[in-house]
């Protein structure tokens, strides 16, 4: 409608999230499913499918907007209606300003990465606009079409970036990279426990699939404490670690005397959570 490559870029990334979104619909629906005896830890991890897949799709349509862009820097051409498809693309920018910040932050809330991965999307899409909006402004005020393309590259390289953004994310998800706030909070709750009790605590594991921390320690008490204290300040440590953290969080304690710890673990000295 316009001749604008500025434009087109806004519309290849808006086509390109139509898919995205679909995607995402269904793998929300599908993390949120129990765990079964199949997937006893249930569905959420998903959720970096989703998050890489739309990444990855982004992509796609920041190289396809570099292709058309350098075509039409070196063909050239005339633009057509500036302000009609300014005033469109403007209005899609503010809608979708505010629709990405309120998926980020319901996505924050939920402790969903399908939803904050969609808002980002969207937001990305918005601050295009914006680029577009004053880009295009430039070529009517200047008459210089050579900028159009130029935008869009512009804009082509911002798109990238966000579409790597989520795609790392993902791939760091899928790999279980620990979330460094979470580690430092539980081994704060940890430090303060062991100065509380006579306890001790170590082979501390963490991972996240989605919206659930699952998290494992091994407890070492003193020989003389029974099971049921051992297992009420066991239970209090894990009352700390679920208020501080908030949403869904599963610990699994194993709690040993720390008189014969050493010896125990000697015997099983290739256990891949096995330190000195």
């Amino acid at each position: 409608m316009t001749g604008s490559a500025a434009i087109l870029s806004d519309v290849a990334e808006s086509v390109v999230h139509l898919p995205a979104v679909g995607i995402a619909a269904y793998c929300l629906w599908l993390s949120q499913r129990p765990p079964d005896r199949k997937h006893p830890y249930g569905y959420e991890r998903v959720t970096y499918f989703s998050a890489g897949l739309e990444g990855a799709l982004i992509i796609f349509a920041a190289l396809y907007i570099f292709y058309e862009s350098i075509h039409r820097l070196i063909a050239g051409g005339e633009i057509e209606s500036i302000t009609t498809g300014n005033l469109l693309i403007a209005l899609c920018g503010i809608l979708n300003g505010f629709l990405g910040w309120y998926l980020i932050d319901t996505g924050k809330k939920q402790n969903s990465l399908i939803l904050v991965a969609d808002g980002k999307h969207v937001l990305s899409d918005s601050y295009t606009s914006v680029g577009i909006v004053v880009g295009l402004g430039l070529v009517a005020l200047t008459g210089y079409s050579f900028l159009d393309p130029l935008i869009a590259l512009a804009i082509a390289v911002n798109i990238l970036f966000a579409g790597w953004h989520l795609v790392r994310e993902a791939i760091l998800g899928l790999m279980e990279k620990v979330d460094p706030e979470v580690e430092i909070t539980i081994r704060r709750i940890l430090l303060e426990a062991e100065k509380q009790h006579r306890c001790y605590f170590h082979e501390l594991r963490i991972r996240n699939t989605g919206r659930t921390t699952w998290m494992e320690m091994h407890m070492l008490f003193p020989e003389d404490v029974t099971i049921r204290q051992a297992h009420q300040q066991a239970t209090q440590v894990e009352q700390s670690i679920h208020q501080e953290l908030g949403g869904r969080v599963v610990i699994t304690t194993h709690m040993e005397p720390w008189e014969t710890h050493e010896e125990e673990h000697e015997t099983f000295p290739d256990h891949p959570g096995h330190h000195h």
